[in-house]
């Protein structure tokens, strides 16, 4: 219960910026494996390095850029582009002349 309140006040100070208390997820980890909570495992098998072994400064913000802010929609969106709600609906193929779609060059 220790290092959740820890990591909990870890997140805090550091905005929420989860890659400041990967020191507090390793010891979590490793403290379930010494409890037989979970298998035995290397930590660097679950993703930690030996360089996290302390509280590093947050990652500045203007740096963190986040799906949302580039237009992702969860369920819609590929990543990368959103089509426009006519062409994901099918619309431009029902009505072609009225969305401006050449019917020589249609898909």
């Amino acid at each position: 219960r220790d290092v959740y309140e820890e990591y909990m006040a870890c997140l805090k100070k550091n905005q929420f910026d989860n890659m400041s208390c990967r020191y507090l997820s390793k010891k979590y980890m490793q403290c379930r494996m010494d409890h037989n909570l979970m298998r035995e495992e290397t930590l660097s098998n679950l993703g930690f390095r030996d360089s996290d072994d302390r509280e590093r400064e947050a990652r500045k913000p203007d740096k963190l850029v986040r799906k949302e802010q580039t237009g992702f929609v969860p369920g819609i969106d590929d990543g990368m582009y959103v089509r426009p709600l006519s062409t994901r609906l099918g619309l431009d193929r029902l009505f072609p002349t009225y969305f401006g779609v050449d019917e020589t060059t249609q898909r």
